[in-house]
């Protein structure tokens, strides 16, 4: 026989349902919120926005696959290209190498006329004198005085004095008062040396003058280039012949020189002045600095750098006293080629030079 539930059974049923119900409600709700926090964050961090999308598409189009690739679902464009044009930049203009000169003004010490002319260029240069003139003295009061109304270091004229050491030629040719011969030792070389060297005090260094045949001996070249170390200047070898020992000396001794690139003025005529002054500014472009040589007899040199210096320095060149310039030590004792010729001073240019001075230098060069 069936005993029937009570009324209390049936409460108690009521209420477990009742709260299985809202259980389940309530897990069921608490997943939906979970599912939206999900969603919500996926969106924020892994799905682009339309924008975003077409430009990621855009950058793999231009960049090319990688690895197996990206697939964009867009289309890319025919020929694989961007979907915009890219505008192409202007490449920056490449700004000419630096370029340092040196200009030195060979055999002062005949005409003071002629040392003023290029005293009023405002252009600085470095005058190399010769010893045992009527005007070696003067020479270098007057390069002095002019040097002090410019004090180095400004835009203006900033002028240095060297010695301009005469040394023998092959050819023959009479180098002058104070001279250096190849067959002398090196210790009667250094006594005349020294005493030209006490006619320009202040020299802040040496070159030789004429010398294609002392340059070429080594003992000579090593006394004198020690001596220039031991009194702190610097030598400059004009290289009046490809077979200079002057570089060889210097890199026995670890002194370091300086080396003539071009003469400016074996061609006395402005068209051939102002190549030879592209030339040597070619020349330091390519080296960074250059020494370039003219002569004081040449008033055509002084009318072409009148002129040119100016428009060489808008394009960046700087000219500096030869004190401006790092001497180095030579690769090499001499360039593969022949030097130019050097041009001999007249004996009479103290008035002006005689039109066959350049054929007299191409005949210390050839002999």
């Amino acid at each position: 026989m069936k005993r029937k539930k009570g009324p209390k059974a049936l409460i108690l049923l009521g209420s477990v349902a009742v709260l299985l119900v809202l259980i389940l409600f309530l897990i069921g709700d608490g997943n939906k919120a979970a599912g939206s926090r999900s969603g919500i964050s996926t969106l924020e961090t892994d799905t682009p926005s339309t924008e975003e999308s077409g430009q990621a598409a855009a950058s793999d189009a231009d960049s090319g696959p990688k690895g197996a690739g990206k697939q964009t679902g867009e289309p890319t464009p025919a020929g694989g290209g961007s979907s915009r044009s890219a505008s192409p930049e202007k490449l920056p203009e490449k700004p000419e190498p630096e370029a340092t000169v040196a200009l030195v003004i060979d055999d002062v010490g005949y005409s003071l006329e002629q040392l003023d002319i290029y005293l009023d260029l405002s252009v600085p240069m470095t005058f190399s004198i010769l010893p045992g003139l009527p005007n070696t003295e003067e020479s270098v009061e007057r390069i002095r005085e002019a040097s002090a109304k410019k004090p180095v270091g400004t835009t203006g004229r900033q002028f240095a004095y060297m010695l301009h050491q005469p040394m023998e030629a092959l050819g023959g040719e009479d180098p002058g008062p104070g001279a250096i011969y190849a067959d002398m030792q090196p210790s009667e070389a250094l006594e005349i040396f020294r005493k030209n060297l006490a006619q320009v005090p202040g020299a802040v260094g040496v070159n030789n003058h004429m010398g294609s045949k002392t340059t070429a001996v080594p003992e000579l070249m090593q006394a004198l280039i020690g001596e220039c170390s031991n009194r702190e200047i610097v030598f400059l070898d004009s290289l009046t012949t490809a077979d200079s020992a002057a570089g060889a000396a210097a890199r026995s001794l670890g002194v370091p020189i300086l080396v003539r690139r071009t003469f400016l003025d074996n061609v006395r005529e402005p068209e051939a002045i102002r190549s030879a002054l592209q030339s040597g500014i070619a020349e330091a472009r390519i080296n960074g600095q250059a020494v370039l040589i003219g002569h004081l007899w040449s008033p055509e040199l002084a009318d072409v750098l009148k002129e040119e210096v100016p428009r060489l320095r808008e394009e960046g060149v700087r000219f500096v006293p030869l004190g401006g310039l790092d001497p180095v030590l030579p690769e090499r004792a001499a360039p593969e080629s022949s030097p130019d010729e050097y041009p001999i001073p007249p004996t009479d240019y103290a008035e002006h030079a005689p039109a066959d001075s350049e054929d007299a230098g191409a005949q210390e060069e050839e002999s």
